[in-house]
């Protein structure tokens, strides 16, 4: 313990600045250690050129990885998390459009309908039946499902 208080200050934050670094190379987040390791880093060159009180480090080092966590966060939202609801644009383009069944869907199971020419799984709504060659329009989706209306015409598949 005595060794403890031999050492500089300055090396002890710049040790817990690179232990923060590997955690958060290590451990996949939300930046929470690198902004630990940012203050402490900080921290540590302030001891270097100001040697504030040890309270003054404390506080410092809370401070500064408060602003830089936010600050990150506030990055990473914008760039990180833009793609939220990658399918919705997309997806909300299939309401209203026909589309033909490809595989029965039966009462209580999906079947495939092709819009476009993409095949998509689909339900029927109030489950209903729908044979191989039925129009159906997209009235809703459901994760990746669509739910379809058949509209009584049938087509050559």
């Amino acid at each position: 313990m005595f060794y403890l208080f031999l050492i500089d200050v300055s090396y002890i934050w710049f040790l817990v600045g690179f232990l923060c670094i590997v955690i958060e190379l290590t451990v996949p987040g939300l930046f929470y250690f690198l902004s630990g390791s940012i203050a402490a880093l900080i921290v540590g060159l302030s001891v270097i050129f100001f040697d504030p009180s040890i309270t003054v480090q404390i506080i410092l080092f809370c401070i500064i990885s408060i602003i830089n966590f936010l600050l990150l966060k506030k990055y990473t939202e914008k760039s990180l998390y833009v793609q939220k609801d990658h399918y919705a644009p997309h997806v909300s383009k299939l309401l209203g459009k026909e589309a033909i069944v490809i595989t029965e869907i039966k009462k209580g199971f999906s079947g495939q309908v092709r819009i476009n020419n993409e095949i998509w799984m689909a339900y029927a709504v109030d489950n209903q039946e729908c044979e191989i060659g039925t129009k159906v329009r997209i009235n809703a989706t459901s994760g990746v499902h669509v739910i379809v209306q058949p509209l009584g015409e049938k087509n050559d598949y």
